[in-house]
């Protein structure tokens, strides 16, 4: 779905619901993913990319919003497509989590075991993938990136240490990425079996709010456009 002139959803499935990561697009500075979808999917990432009308090999960068894996799934699989020319943008929180050098904070030895034989070669194959992979810049909280017409860093931990956000200063919109959901078109917060720090996490809320946006992509849920304001204040209370 095409948000502003540089900027779409790339509208993916994960086992049966619909997942958001973004494309932004440059002139000057080619494409960048924002998150990359679930491991096994990346045919079905590289189809949305072609949907927008964006050529693959345009991509210059990804951003990790965070180190779950239905985010980074498909990473290794774009740097090889890319032949390694791209780069990895995350927040030092999660980045060694990204470079395989620490494991993922929600999946344990028991969680994986407890998967289908296919999923669990597949998750450990990714695991030992990310081992060859490097984030090349580490994301401040304020950074103000020259991307999508301006597209804000904000560091909201709690669903992951390195947990980020964006506000895109053209779009009026916020990409909250898991610090927030859409259901039944209502914003709501982040999921809490899957987030560690809950009290952390709805802290982190309060640094949305104030930026005059008009809309709330969520990597689960989609398009929120409402009064964001409003609903994140109820949220966070």
């Amino acid at each position: 779905m095409k948000i502003t002139a540089n900027m779409y959803t790339l509208d993916m499935n994960l086992n049966g619901f619909p997942i958001y990561p973004v494309l932004l697009w440059s002139e000057q500075d080619g494409a960048t993913l924002i998150d990359t979808g679930m491991v096994g999917s990346f045919a079905e990432l590289q189809e949305a990319v072609a949907a927008t009308g964006t050529c693959w090999t345009q991509i210059r960068r990804v951003i990790l919003t965070h180190q779950d894996i239905d985010h980074i799934g498909n990473l290794p699989e774009v740097v090889a497509s890319l032949n390694g020319k791209v780069e990895i943008w995350a927040h030092e929180g999660d980045s060694p989590v990204i470079e395989g050098k620490q494991p993922l904070l929600k999946m344990s030895q028991e969680r994986l075991q407890q998967m289908p034989e296919a999923s669990r070669a597949a998750f450990l194959k990714l695991f030992e993938e990310l081992k060859q992979l490097q984030v090349s810049r580490l994301l401040k909280d304020g950074e103000l990136l020259p991307l999508g017409g301006g597209l804000e860093v904000i560091h909201t931990p709690g669903h992951t240490p390195g947990h980020l956000s964006f506000y895109a200063h053209e779009a009026k919109l916020i990409i909250a990425a898991d610090a927030l959901r859409v259901e039944g078109g209502q914003l709501v917060g982040p999921n809490e079996p899957f987030t560690p720090d809950m009290p952390l996490s709805l802290k982190s809320l309060n640094k949305l709010v104030g930026r005059g946006a008009e809309q709330v992509l969520c990597y689960h849920g989609g398009l929120y456009q409402g009064d964001p304001d409003t609903a994140i204040n109820k949220i966070s209370k």
